[in-house]
């Protein structure tokens, strides 16, 4: 993730879980379907913050994602449904 607003994941109509998980030593936000700005969206706290979504509270948009001085992990799982 950068210290400018960095894409995560491109929208998928077909995902059906997301995890994502700050693996660093510094917070990371989260923006669901626009440009990631610090201290603004979904808080991943240094050295393990989560998110998780499931169909229940699925987003299928962009996610992107910022840091304050870049480099740093963000580890993510997607699941999709493969349509027929």
């Amino acid at each position: 993730i950068g210290s400018s607003s960095t894409s995560v994941l491109a929208a998928n109509p077909n995902r059906r879980f997301l995890f994502l998980v700050n693996d660093s030593d510094e917070n990371i936000y989260v923006s669901l379907g626009g440009i990631a700005v610090l201290n603004e969206g979904i808080l991943l706290t240094a050295g393990g913050g989560a998110l998780t979504l499931d169909i229940a509270a699925m987003w299928l948009g962009e996610i992107s994602a910022i840091c304050a001085s870049g480099s740093k992990n963000l580890t993510v799982s997607e699941g999709t449904l493969t349509p027929p």
